[in-house]
């Protein structure tokens, strides 16, 4: 298949996330968006507190306050935009 007939070419994930993130709000916050923060990222503002409070598991996991949404975000809108069939050992998606 030629990179013309790649649906997951650079250029065309590039869009499709662009696409899907101008779909969302410009500013989510875990304490105030609470229903968008929890779809996007699988987390909400009491997990992390607890996380970050201390009281969430073992020291040297990622349960000893140091946990953020980021990768979760990565994680949901990778998936929203090349379907689980189609990621390639878990590690297709590279926008550089």
């Amino acid at each position: 298949m030629s990179n013309d007939e790649n649906p997951y070419t650079r250029m065309i994930i590039r869009e499709k996330v662009s696409n899907l993130l101008g779909t969302l709000p410009r500013e989510i916050l875990s304490d105030r968006d609470k229903a968008i923060f929890s779809k996007i990222t699988g987390l909400t503002q009491n997990r992390l507190e607890r996380n970050w409070a201390g009281k969430d598991g073992i020291r040297g996991t990622e349960d000893d306050g140091r946990l953020t949404s980021c990768n979760s975000f990565v994680g949901w809108y990778s998936r929203m935009i090349i379907p689980a069939n189609k990621h390639r050992g878990g590690h297709f998606l590279c926008l550089t």
